[in-house]
């Protein structure tokens, strides 16, 4: 396995790091960072913008600050992290299989972070509950992965292209009993 740099700047002072859970982890953890933040950019179930606000109070009776996601609307989480990803390189997003249990997949199923995008991190998520969810300030709301990626030249072809013992049937074919 080699060794590659992946930098990280914390845009504010108690920003968490990124961090691998185990020593096996093949992600790291991305967490929510409501330190500084008020409102957070919402899409509702219609696909309208709206905001939602960063309320300090009682989670499970604990003094935190939390957002609260309506059913439906998809939430802009900020991370408070901007990454610094080599060239040839990209940074995958992925949803944290918990989450997801509890109706927190990731909106858009694999975020992609390309390698010259210098800004916060934001991790995209939907409520598909029938109720209010939570998410706590320095919760874990994702994973990310670094990945090589490669210069791809497109060529057009006048013809389809023809593989000797490819297989014949279309889109869902093989799961065909």
């Amino acid at each position: 396995m080699n060794n590659m740099i992946l930098g990280y700047h914390k845009l504010h002072e108690f920003v968490r790091d990124p961090e691998m859970a185990t020593p096996g982890s093949a992600c790291f953890d991305l967490r929510c960072y409501l330190g500084t933040k008020k409102i957070v950019d919402c899409v509702d179930d219609r696909g309208r913008k709206v905001l939602t606000p960063v309320i300090d109070g009682l989670v499970d009776g604990e003094q935190c600050r939390y957002m609260s996601i309506l059913p439906g609307h998809t939430v802009m989480i900020p991370t408070g992290i901007i990454l610094d990803i080599p060239d040839g390189h990209v940074v995958k997003i992925y949803g944290r299989s918990g989450l997801s249990m509890r109706g927190l997949p990731l909106a858009n199923s694999v975020g992609i972070i390309d390698s010259d995008y210098r800004e916060e991190i934001f991790v995209l998520l939907r409520n598909t509950n029938k109720s209010n969810a939570i998410i706590q300030h320095n919760q874990r709301v994702a994973q990310m992965s670094l990945e090589e990626v490669y210069a791809i030249n497109l060529v057009e072809r006048s013809d389809k292209p023809d593989r000797i013992g490819s297989r014949s049937g279309g889109f869902g074919s093989t799961g065909v009993s």
